[in-house]
C-alpha cells in the first residue's frame, strides 16, 4: 500500500470513527499500518564469549578524537527547527571520526550516568599530616597553603606549545577505555590507567601493550580495610595516591605478594568485577591476584607539616595548578590524574565541556567527587568560547566507551577551575616490572597448530582459587622515596614489528568485540578475499574458517538470509580486526554455531529493512531559514526520505521511519523527533540525539546521546 492511500484510509476511518474514539482509532490504524515486518535473527550466539582474550586496547585514532572533540564543540548540524540568528560554523569531519563517534552510538545511548558512585572529593585527595617535620622536608618544595585555584591561567604563546595547538600523550591508544560500571572504584581506575601509561613509556621498547588490575589497585589502596573488607557501599571511595603508596611500600604496608617485590597484577590474574560484593574491596581474592607484575618505586609526596608551635606548611612535588598540570604532561609524556566535582554537563557530553554549559537551566552539580585521567590539552578559540580559558584538558574517564567520544572529552580550563580545589595531584615517579612476564603476556600466543574441534566447543568456566584473607603484617619500610620530578627515561620508539603470523601464514589478530574488548582471531588475505578463523578461550583450538571479501581494508558480507548483498562489516588494520563491531556494531552480528564450529554473519534487526534512500525523489521543503533547512520526500511503507541544507550547502538523503498519525520520526527504533512539531534531535528530542554532517561526502550521522538516570 502506497504513503497516500495509507494517508486516504487513515483518514477515512477517523471520519467514520465516533467523536470520543478518533484519538483510538488513530492510534491503532497506525500501529497495524506501520507494523515492522519480522526479523529472523541471525542463528548461533554471539561468538565473541567463546574466544581467547587478546591483551592490549582498542586503538584510537587520536586525529578523529582532535575532529570529534571539534565536532561536539557546536551542535554540528544547525537545523532549522532548532536554529538562532547567527549562523553556526559546522566543522568538517572525516569518515575515520564518523566511525569513532557512531561506534559509541549504542553504547551511549545505554549510558546511565546517575548509576556511578561519586565519593567525597576528599577522599580522592588525601593528603598527610605530619606534626614532627621529616629529614626528607628538604627534598620536597613549600607551596603556598593559600592557593585559590578558580583564577588559575595557562600560558597560551606558541613557545609554551611548542608552536602546537594540540599536546596528547604519545601512547594514548595504547592502554584501553574502561568501564568501572557499579562500584565506586574511579581512583583506582585512574590510578591504574596512569601506572599503565607509565610502564609503557620505561618498558614500550619491550612491552607492546600492559593491562594492569584495578581490583587488585582498589584494594591496595584501602589497607585499614583488609581484614574486615569494609561495608559495601558505605566505605566506598579510594585515593590513588593510597594505592601507590601501598606498592611502595610505605610506612612497611605493602600488597600480599607470591612474586616479590612486584604487587600490581595483570588485569588477566586478577580481574575486576564491576558489582558490588560481599565487602567493599571484595576480598578475600583470587589467588592469582598475587602474582605480581609491577611494582611503584618512586612516588611524589605531598603533605602538611608543623613544628611546635608554628603555623602549619605544605609541602609537594606534584603538580597541583593548571600551569603545573600542562608542563608535567608535555613534559614527561605522561597524564596527570585528578579529582573534581561534577556537574550535569560534564556526566552527559559529547566531547566538549564548558564552565557555560554548567550553567544553564537544569543542569546539576553534584557534591560528590570523581577521580580521571588528563592525557592532553588543545588551544580554544575565545570566539567561539569567551570565557572558558582560551584551552581545554582532553580528559579519558573509566565510564566505557559511551561516555563524551568513545571515553574521552574536552573539559574547558574554566570548568576545572570551577570544579576542582586546592589539592596537588600526586603521582607515580617510577615503576619496576617483571618484563619478561610482561612480554609473555603482551604477545599473541597462539599456538603453531591449532585443532578444529569436532564437537561443539563450551567456553572455559571455573571457580579460581582464593587467597588468604589479607591482614596488615609489618615488613621494612623502603625510606622515603627519591625526590625531583624526574621520570624514568622510556626505551625509545620502537621500530614497526612485522606482523605476526602462524606458520601457515594467518595474520595472529586482535578481533573488537562489540563490548570494546579484545579478543584472539586469525585472518589470511588472498587477493580481495578473506579468511577469519575465531581462537577459543584455551588457545587449543580454532574455529573453521569464514570466507568474506575485502574492498580495500573494509570487509564485505552477503547475508543470503535477510537477501542483503555486499554489507560493510567490518576493515582490517595490521592486527586489528573490526568485525561486527566499532562503528559497524549496528550493522551485523559476528554468531557461532557451536555444533558446527563455523561463524556466521548476518545483519542487525535496524538493517534488515531498506535505508537506502532515493536520491532522485520529488523532495519538498518541510522548513527552511536562512541557509538553512530541511526537505523531504514521502516513500512507500514506514519511511520518508530527508535531506539538509546546512550553510548553503545540501547534504544526501538519510533515510527515517515516520508515523504519519503521530508524526514521530524514528531512527534504529527511537523516536528522535517530530516532523509535524519541527523537531529533530531538537526541542523535546535534544537530549535523545544530535545529527552530524560531514562536508567530505555530505553524509548524515544521527548519534545517540548519554541518558542521565537519577
Amino acid at each position: 500500500m502506497s504513503y497516500k492511500k495509507m494517508l486516504f484510509v487513515v483518514g477515512a476511518s477517523l471520519a467514520l470513527a465516533a467523536c470520543d474514539k478518533v484519538k483510538n482509532a488513530a492510534k491503532s490504524l497506525e500501529d497495524s499500518l506501520f507494523e515492522e515486518p519480522a526479523y529472523e535473527a541471525v542463528p548461533g550466539e554471539p561468538a565473541a564469549g567463546y574466544f581467547h582474550g587478546a591483551p592490549g586496547a582498542a586503538p584510537v585514532d587520536t586525529a578523529a578524537l582532535s575532529q570529534a572533540i571539534d565536532a561536539a564543540g557546536t551542535e554540528s548540524m544547525a537545523l532549522a527547527m532548532a536554529l538562532t540568528e547567527d549562523e553556526q560554523s559546522i566543522p568538517e569531519v572525516d569518515g575515520k571520526t564518523i566511525d569513532l563517534l557512531v561506534s559509541g552510538a549504542d553504547a551511549k545511548a545505554a549510558l546511565k550516568t546517575g548509576t556511578f558512585a561519586k565519593p567525597p572529593v576528599a577522599t580522592l585527595l588525601k593528603e598527610k599530616e605530619i606534626t614532627n617535620m621529616g629529614l626528607n622536608l628538604v627534598e620536597i618544595p613549600e607551596k603556598p597553603i593559600d592557593y585559590d585555584p578558580k583564577m588559575d591561567a595557562v600560558r597560551l604563546d606558541d613557545a609554551s606549545w611548542g608552536g602546537k595547538t594540540e599536546i596528547v600523550i604519545s601512547n594514548l591508544d595504547k592502554v584501553a577505555i574502561k568501564d568501572q560500571q557499579s562500584r565506586g572504584t574511579c581512583a583506582a581506575f585512574t590510578g591504574v590507567s596512569y601506572l599503565e601509561y607509565l610502564t609503557l613509556k620505561k618498558f614500550g621498547g619491550q612491552v607492546p601493550s600492559v593491562d594492569l588490575s584495578e581490583q587488585r589497585f582498589y584494594m591496595m589502596a584501602k589497607p585499614d580495610h583488609w581484614e574486615t573488607g569494609g561495608v559495601t557501599d558505605q566505605d566506598g571511595g579510594s585515593s590513588w595516591a593510597s594505592g601507590n603508596r601501598t606498592s611502595f611500600g610505605e610506612g612497611g604496608v605493602t600488597s600480599p605478594t607470591d612474586n616479590a617485590p612486584f604487587n600490581i597484577p595483570l588485569e588477566k590474574d586478577c580481574p575486576y568485577n564491576g558489582q558490588p560484593g560481599a565487602n567493599e574491596i571484595q576480598v578475600p581474592q583470587a589467588a592469582t591476584c598475587r602474582r605480581g607484575a609491577v611494582r611503584v618505586t618512586n612516588l611524589t609526596e605531598t603533605y602538611r607539616a608543623k613544628s611546635g608551635n608554628e603555623p602549619w606548611k605544605l609541602y609537594s612535588n606534584a603538580p597541583r595548578s593548571a600551569q603545573e598540570i600542562f608542563d608535567y604532561i608535555k613534559t614527561n609524556d605522561l597524564p596527570v590524574p585528578v579529582g573534581t566535582t561534577l556537574t550535569g554537563n560534564w556526566e552527559d557530553n559529547d566531547g566538549m565541556i564548558t564552565s557555560a554549559g554548567s550553567k544553564l537551566p537544569g543542569v546539576s552539580g553534584h557534591a560528590g567527587g570523581h577521580a580521571y585521567l588528563i592525557v592532553g590539552m588543545r588551544k580554544l578559540d575565545e570566539a567561539k568560547y569567551p570565557g572558558e580559558g582560551g584551552m581545554c584538558f582532553i580528559i579519558r574517564n573509566s565510564w566505557g566507551a559511551g561516555w563524551g567520544v568513545g571515553g574521552f572529552a574536552c573539559m574547558t580550563l574554566a570548568w576545572f577551575n570551577e570544579a576542582r580545589d586546592a589539592y596537588a595531584f600526586d603521582v607515580a615517579l617510577d615503576v619496576e616490572a617483571d618484563v619478561d612476564y610482561l612480554k609473555a603476556n603482551a604477545v599473541n600466543g597462539v599456538p603453531a597448530t591449532l585443532a578444529l574441534p569436532d564437537g561443539p566447543v563450551a567456553p572455559v568456566t571455573s571457580t579460581p582459587a582464593l587467597e588468604p584473607q589479607p591482614v596488615l603484617t609489618p615488613t621494612a619500610d623502603p625510606g622515603a622515596p627519591a625526590g625531583g620530578n624526574a621520570v624514568a627515561a622510556g626505551g625509545g620508539t620502537p621500530a614497526p614489528a612485522p606482523l605476526p603470523t602462524t606458520p601457515d601464514g594467518y595474520v595472529i589478530a586482535k578481533l573488537l568485540t562489540k563490548d570494546g574488548k579484545l579478543v584472539q582471531a586469525l585472518y589470511k588475505r588472498d587477493g580481495d578475499k578473506l579468511l577469519v578463523r575465531g581462537v577459543y578461550q584455551g588457545q587449543t583450538a580454532a574455529t573453521h574458517n569464514l570466507e568474506l571479501a575485502m574492498d580495500g581494508d573494509e570487509i564485505i558480507a552477503d547475508d543470503e538470509q535477510h537477501k542483503k548483498e555486499k554489507v560493510k562489516v567490518g576493515r582490517i588494520d595490521g592486527e586489528n580486526l573490526t568485525l561486527c563491531s566499532g562503528a559497524y556494531a549496528l550493522t551485523c552480528h559476528l554468531n557461532i554455531l557451536k555444533d558446527e564450529n563455523k561463524l556466521v554473519i548476518g545483519v542487525t534487526e535496524a538493517e534488515f529493512r531498506n535505508y537506502e534512500p532515493n536520491v532522485d525523489a520529488d523532495y519538498k521543503s518541510l522548513v527552511s531559514f536562512k541557509n538553512y533547512g530541511i526537505d523531504f520526500a514521502l516513500g512507500d511503507g514506514v519511511f520518508s526520505d530527508f535531506r539538509f541544507t546546512v550553510g548553503g550547502k545540501l547534504t544526501n538523503p538519510i533515510r527515517l521511519a515516520v508515523k504519519p498519525v503521530s508524526g514521530d520520526i524514528l531512527y534504529r527504533g527511537k523516536v528522535i523527533g517530530n516532523y509535524q512539531k519541527l523537531t529533530f534531535c531538537s526541542g523535546d528530542f535534544k537530549s535523545v540525539c544530535r545529527v552530524l554532517f560531514n562536508k567530505k561526502d555530505a553524509s548524515i550521522k544521527i548519534l545517540f546521546k548519554a541518558q542521565k538516570n537519577g
